[in-house]
């Protein structure tokens, strides 16, 4: 049986499914009763025949609930931009606290892909937002993380001072000073 929005499922009636011959009517009962709400797992049922002489035979059936729906996330993380550091890339942050999620069975896991610290190079990367319950249903969502260089370049070395003469026509030709940068 599937679990249901509040992570039980109601007990069939299993009593039509028991076979059983005796001289007189007879009675079967079920327990727990049908419509008994199951949590997930396995569950034996006690089946009793009884007849007018109130000799009784019983027999078990096992129900087991499945957990198969996946949470549901209500939000997912926003996309986000980074500064990249002087080596050029940024770390990626933990962002899973920005999910939220509902499930009727919880507990939940959340969790993201690249990981927490994974360093990221300039550009637009794809973060995947997996959220799961406790009987491994997931769904994910993502979002988009932008490494940007903010950083200024660094003059490591400038052009030498210059002094230049000037021509007859009281100018002189300044020279391209860029190779020496």
């Amino acid at each position: 049986l599937g679990a249901g929005s509040n992570c039980t499922a109601a007990l069939p009636d299993l009593t039509a499914q028991v076979a059983a011959a005796d001289c007189t009517a007879l009675v079967v009962r079920q327990s727990p009763a049908p419509g008994a709400a199951l949590a997930p797992g396995a569950h034996v049922i006690t089946l009793s025949v009884s007849d007018a002489a109130t000799n009784t035979t019983t027999c078990t059936a096992m129900v087991t609930v499945l957990d198969t729906t996946a949470p549901v996330i209500t939000a997912c993380a926003t996309n986000l931009s980074l500064s990249a550091g002087t080596n050029c890339v940024a770390a990626l942050p933990d962002l899973t606290g920005q999910l939220q999620a509902a499930d009727a069975c919880g507990p939940l896991v959340f969790t993201q892909s690249p990981a927490a610290g994974t360093p990221l190079s300039l550009g637009a990367h794809e973060i995947t937002f997996t959220v799961s319950d406790g009987a491994t249903n997931q769904t994910t969502c993502t979002a988009m993380v932008t490494v940007r260089d903010t950083i200024a370049p660094v003059i490591t070395a400038c052009a030498s001072n210059l002094t230049l003469g000037a021509g007859s026509n009281c100018t002189a030709a300044l020279p391209d000073l860029t190779a020496q940068v």
